[in-house]
């Protein structure tokens, strides 16, 4: 792993807490005390399913507010955030989604080229890029088609091309090798880790997979909060 260039924590967690409403009571869904992470390090998130893997990635994209505890990422709070949350997802965190959220109705070049310009990169450096991040993950053939008309595991190379275009501070992977087979798994985790490190971004990436979390020199593991009982993360 690259050694991080940074001494100041670019991430910042006390304290966090998650729950969620439920008639009766709420019910717990992450519990996290402390992390402070800096630019240019690779972290793996793993954890019993129902530990909050995917809501402490959620929480640190500012998708969603925690209950309790402060999340501070560069300085800012981004509990507190409000509207501006949207406009800074967009220029600062790359996101890997379970499901990959590709737009439907269009081509998976223009999936990455939309997310490239929303998040301010100029449309001749968003094409080039992409063609160059399509042509690494061996996806430069499909450039043109939708996503219905890709495999999952093709889809998933796409969305994590689509998080790492413009090179963001934060990049945030849930499962990102859950729908590949073992030699585009490591084709995927190259990537990330390399432009990650290429970029000095944070890269949080979480995990069930043991081959994964091997990859990684820094492991933070979640432990099911309380009272949870279901089997979401």
């Amino acid at each position: 792993m690259t050694t991080p260039v940074s001494t100041a924590p670019l991430l910042e967690v006390r304290e966090l807490r998650m729950e969620y409403p439920q008639p009766g009571k709420p019910v717990p869904a992450l519990r996290l005390d402390f992390l402070e992470a800096r630019a240019g390090e690779a972290i793996a998130v793993t954890g019993p399913s129902g530990s909050g893997k995917t809501t402490l990635l959620h929480l640190l994209a500012a998708l969603i507010r925690p209950t309790g505890g402060v999340i501070r990422f560069g300085g800012r709070d981004l509990g507190s955030m409000g509207t501006a949350s949207a406009r800074w997802r967009a220029l600062s965190v790359g996101y890997v989604f379970q499901n990959m959220n590709l737009l439907p109705d269009f081509s998976l070049l223009e999936n990455l080229t939309i997310a490239a310009e929303i998040s301010g990169v100029p449309r001749g450096r968003a094409l080039d890029r992409s063609r160059a991040l399509l042509r690494r993950l061996g996806l430069e053939g499909l450039a043109h088609r939708r996503p219905a008309k890709l495999s999952l595991g093709e889809q998933q190379r796409g969305a994590v091309a689509r998080a790492v275009l413009h090179a963001p501070p934060l990049i945030l992977a849930d499962e990102p090798t859950a729908s590949l087979d073992a030699v585009n798994a490591g084709l995927v985790m190259d990537l990330l880790l390399e432009l990650s490190a290429e970029s000095q971004s944070l890269l949080l990436v979480a995990t069930h997979d043991e081959t994964v979390r091997k990859r990684f020199s820094r492991v933070v593991e979640l432990q099911k909060a309380a009272g949870v009982e279901n089997e979401g993360e």
